[in-house]
């Protein structure tokens, strides 16, 4: 009986202990007391505090592009990136991120910055090997640059740089599509049109003060011929003379719509291959090259080309002295790049100089036979390998994972967030830039503190790409969205991106070596062709195949046979190697 007593006491007092403790604890709370071990709390806020993650002030050096824009020359970026993330960015201004000859001098003298967005001419598993750079987990792109994680899953894009058997990269890859664009247009003169009685094809759409229009359907290569054909021998210009020419130079964008794409520049002779006889050939070794050749060559016979852009046959630019003379009538061109009001370029040189003067920008001219369009020179993407060619970003090796936490941060909201994209290229939305409309879906309007003039880019121009897939936002007016509701998606429908049939990608090959051993003799032998060629001062059906024979001995032989090495590029956009 006394042991029950005790047993019963003892319960009690265990009890009263418990219920004691809870009123304490609950009393405690009341009164928002601490005590050792619990979490501090904000005075202003009565919220638990929050670990200010970048409390530690860092100094990144950074070369690329990616800090700094011509729109917005004020820097106001980079400021917001610094204050955002507490880093000092310094930006070596002596250096051409875009030259290979000075990052690869960098490299070898070991003074990469810290982060160099866009390395071109190195090789990124030669530089980490070297100990130049360091390699960066797949984890921390994860938990740091989640937006770009999350297009390289979807894309298949971290095998592009990811280190063999191991969950880390030699870099980081922007590996972005390009989105169903052209920026190039067939440029006609409209008053001589008007003059001779043709109709443009099409809706037409005044862009700019009564001279500037645009017109909603392309022109076959034939439509076209026949106005250049108009041009030269009507006196579209009704001055009695015989002195007018048709198509002013940049013929060899007639190439795409024979399936091909030439560029002269070293980066689209070397990466621009197709896809003929179950191979990969590049463009300039491709059998196609006949049809266009005859075709570029009846252009110059029949007076509709003028021999200048024969004989200059890389250049890309125009002679103003025709378009002043009043003697030009069309010209394939980057329409972004009119500025009206302005005197410099082909467009300006005439309507300053020739009352009246006004211009037709269609779309550019339609093969009916491929079912393919003309296209400007940037229309085969240089798609390279991002072991040798551009949009690989890497990490100097005495990177410590902090600073890669803070780089991976950065590179995460430049690459992959539109408002950071805004803020970069246009600065403050309401104060430097209003939209004319739906955010990212419609012009930017600058306030008139910001003339057009001073950023750099014409009123038909500007655009910025959004990552992901490059798109375009017009930047100043009404007159590029009208050409693209114009055109629709006549040109991305017909032409769509030429991307070269095969890259080295995994860098299995030793195509690199074999360009840098052949490609100046081949490049040579090949422009000496055209100009022969198309000048009449061979037959081509008679020499093609023997100006084949002659490359194939130069080294075109060595360098298809390293090219089907690599991987198709359209399977690898899809995460696929497929050789």
């Amino acid at each position: 009986m006394k042991a029950r007593r005790i047993f019963v006491l003892v319960q009690v007092f265990f009890l009263a202990a418990a219920l004691c403790a809870c009123a304490n604890r609950e009393d405690s709370d009341e009164k928002g007391s601490t005590t050792a071990g619990t979490e501090k709390t904000d005075k202003d806020l009565g919220e638990p505090a929050v670990e200010n993650p970048f409390a530690e002030h860092m100094e990144i050096s950074w070369l690329g592009y990616t800090m700094k824009s011509d729109y917005y020359p004020e820097n106001e970026y980079q400021k917001y990136v610094e204050e955002k993330y507490n880093v000092t960015i310094k930006i070596p201004d002596f250096l051409d991120w875009r030259n290979p000859e000075q990052i690869s001098l960098m490299a070898a003298t070991n003074n990469l910055p810290d982060f160099v967005a866009i390395v071109r001419g190195l090789n990124m598993k030669d530089i980490n090997e070297q100990g130049l750079t360091r390699t960066i987990p797949i984890s921390a792109v994860r938990e740091y640059a989640p937006d770009l994680a999350e297009v390289m899953d979807r894309k298949g894009g971290w095998i592009v740089s990811q280190k063999q058997g191991a969950e880390e990269l030699y870099a980081v890859c922007r590996y972005f599509e390009f989105g169903p664009y052209e920026e190039t247009g067939l440029f006609l003169r409209l008053d001589w049109m008007e003059n001779l009685g043709i109709e443009p094809k099409g809706e037409l759409t005044d862009l700019y003060n009564g001279i500037y229009y645009t017109s909603s359907e392309p022109y076959t290569l034939d439509e076209l011929k026949d106005i250049l054909h108009r041009f030269v021998n009507d006196d579209p210009d009704k001055d009695g003379e015989h002195d007018t020419i048709g198509l002013e130079r940049l013929y060899y964008n007639f190439a795409s719509a024979f399936g091909i794409q030439m560029g002269w520049d070293h980066s689209r002779f070397e990466i621009g291959n197709i896809l003929e006889d179950g191979k990969a050939v590049p463009w300039w070794g491709s059998k196609k090259q006949k049809d266009f050749l005859k075709f570029a060559r009846n252009l110059y016979k029949e007076g509709l080309l003028i021999q200048d852009a024969v004989l200059e046959i890389n250049s890309s630019g125009m002679d103003t002295e025709y378009w002043e003379a009043d003697q030009c009538g069309a010209i394939m061109h980057y329409y972004y790049k009119i500025k009206p009001g302005k005197k410099d370029g082909f467009c300006e040189s005439l309507i300053n100089n020739v009352e009246g003067a006004k211009f037709l920008i269609a779309p550019m001219p339609v093969n009916p036979e491929t079912g393919l369009c003309t296209s400007g020179p940037e229309f085969f993407t240089d798609y390279g390998s991002p072991w040798n060619q551009r949009d690989i970003s890497v990490v100097n090796a005495s990177v410590d994972d902090a600073k890669l936490e803070r780089i991976l941060r950065i590179y995460n909201d430049i690459s992959c967030k539109k408002e950071d994209f805004a803020r970069m290229w246009f600065g403050v939305e309401g104060k430097d830039y209003m939209w004319n409309g739906e955010p990212f879906a419609s012009t930017v309007v600058y306030p008139e503190s910001r003339k057009a003039n001073e950023q750099g880019s014409g009123l038909l121009g500007g655009y910025f790409f959004i990552p992901e897939y490059y798109d375009i936002v017009n930047v100043y007016d009404k007159p590029m969205e009208k050409i693209y509701k114009s055109w629709g998606t006549t040109q991305g429908l017909l032409g769509g991106n030429l991307y070269p049939y095969k890259m080295d990608f995994l860098n299995e090959t030793n195509i690199v070596d074999v360009r840098k051993r052949y490609i100046s003799d081949l490049m040579t032998k090949t422009q000496k062709y055209y100009v022969e060629a198309i000048l009449g001062n061979i037959d081509i059906d008679s020499t093609f195949d023997g100006h084949l024979n002659n490359l194939m001995k130069s080294g075109l032989k060595e360098w298809v046979e390293e090219l089907n090495k690599g991987l198709v590029t359209s399977e690898f956009k899809k995460g696929k190697i497929v050789h």
